[in-house]
């Protein structure tokens, strides 16, 4: 049986390394609306970057995790966003009529995302995460 990573995985990869890299941009080209929203909130904007980045962060360990193989990982990534998905759509709805720029992008983001999780789950891909690890 093949170790090769399947391409499968290698485009899920890919497609959430630039779903990072786009949230990275997005979150410094928001900064002044961040703030703006932080603030009515109460939460201090260095409260809002700490958990910005700890997410991009722990979506970062998991990136790699799905690239070494790790069949847990592949069900907590999609665990983990179905049960983020309603709150983002939420949030996607609210803010397109007033930033439809950064919420397409946004919209493009989570479609690539959803695109991502059927990959992690073809035939090829499923069965590249089931392989006994020799050792």
């Amino acid at each position: 049986m093949s170790q090769e990573k399947p391409k499968a995985v290698k485009t899920v990869q890919l497609i959430l390394w630039v779903t990072i890299a786009i949230g990275l941009v997005r979150t410094f080209l928001e900064h002044q609306k961040v703030t703006q929203e932080v603030a009515a909130s109460g939460f201090g904007s260095s409260f809002v970057y700490f958990v910005t980045f700890t997410s991009l962060a722990f979506m970062a360990l998991q990136i790699y995790l799905l690239g070494k193989g790790k069949n847990w990982a592949r069900w907590l990534f999609v665990i983990l966003f179905a049960i983020g998905i309603p709150t983002v759509v939420m949030q996607l709805m609210k803010s397109f009529s007033t930033d439809p720029i950064f919420t397409s992008i946004g919209a493009i983001q989570t479609i690539a995302q959803v695109y991502a999780c059927v990959l992690l789950f073809t035939p090829e891909a499923s069965k590249w995460y089931k392989r006994k690890v020799q050792g």
